[in-house]
């Protein structure tokens, strides 16, 4: 009993993690079939994947850091790489 308040320390530090969001404006094919794009972020540390967003949708709880964005529309016939960092509490933009 003594160890709960700890547990419910480390509970809420793990609930606190510090993410960020991005914002993708990019459209590769507006008559494209599916109308939808990927994302696929990596880090040293990370790997963070979106399927199936479309034009102006926020993709959020990405972890903090600098990743390499790579996006492919539904059927990788367009892509569109470049590196991006991700910051606590901020939407970051791509155009």
């Amino acid at each position: 009993m003594k160890y709960l308040p700890l547990l419910f320390l480390l509970i809420g530090f793990n609930l606190n993690a510090q993410t960020g969001s991005i914002q993708c404006n990019i459209q590769f094919n507006p008559y494209s079939a599916c109308g939808t794009d990927n994302v696929i972020l990596t880090s040293k540390t990370d790997t963070v994947s979106f399927f199936k967003f479309q034009s102006k949708d926020t993709l959020a709880g990405i972890p903090t850091g600098t990743y390499r964005a790579f996006f492919y529309d539904c059927d990788s016939s367009h892509t569109y790489s470049q590196m991006i960092e991700i910051v606590e509490d901020e939407v970051r933009n791509f155009n």
